[in-house]
């Protein structure tokens, strides 16, 4: 199985896509365990 997780630019035409909650100094990235706890769910 292969899986696509699109993700956004930070600026620009991207649509579809689009931030949710955009990255800030203090959270920049994506929280890992997050992330693999939603795919493996």
């Amino acid at each position: 199985m292969v899986t696509y997780v699109g993700i956004p630019a930070l600026d620009g035409n991207t649509w579809p896509l689009r931030w949710y909650s955009e990255p800030t100094t203090t959270a920049p990235y994506v929280d890992a365990g997050a992330l693999l706890a939603t795919l493996a769910a």
